[in-house]
């Protein structure tokens, strides 16, 4: 028996022995410092758009508008036939090419436009034709009684 507690404490002395050894000579790292883990990044909200540039919107001209400059249009028209210098007759085809294009009530409207814009179409349709087309072109634009055309404007 003495030789198995002398075996055994050998072995226990063997075992100490090492682990004292391999604690002593175990190469020791310094402690890290203690960082709390890093929350994660906000979630990335989209990059604002930028908006196109607003362009405005071209007006809209109301019926009323469209009307008015129709009939501006066709009496300009209508003082440059019956007031512009020409030889060749274009004038009063002019004047007969606006005037069957319109209907008797913007004829009657072109008329008031005229006289404000103008002067007196009436004086200058008895102006500038002669005869039949004079009383023509009166009663196109309403300046007569009847079967009688009014000639005194």
């Amino acid at each position: 028996m003495k030789t198995s507690s002398v075996l055994i404490l050998t072995t226990s002395l063997v075992v100490v022995g090492g682990l004292a050894a391999l604690l002593l000579f175990q190469k020791k790292k310094p402690l890290e410092e203690y960082k709390p883990p890093t929350p994660p990044p906000p979630p990335t909200t989209p990059d604002p758009v930028t908006p196109e540039p607003v362009v405005p919107a071209i007006p809209q001209m109301s019926e009323s508008e469209k009307y008015q400059k129709k009939l501006k249009g066709a009496a300009a028209k209508i003082y440059e036939a019956l007031n512009g210098i020409d030889f060749t007759g274009g004038g009063e085809d002019l004047f007969w090419q606006v005037t069957n294009n319109l209907d008797q009530d913007e004829r009657e409207d072109v008329a008031d436009v005229y006289d404000d814009d103008w002067g007196d179409l009436c004086s200058d349709i008895e102006g500038d034709f002669s005869f039949g087309d004079e009383d023509r072109a009166l009663k196109k634009y309403g300046f007569s009684y009847g079967n009688r055309v009014w000639s005194n404007c």
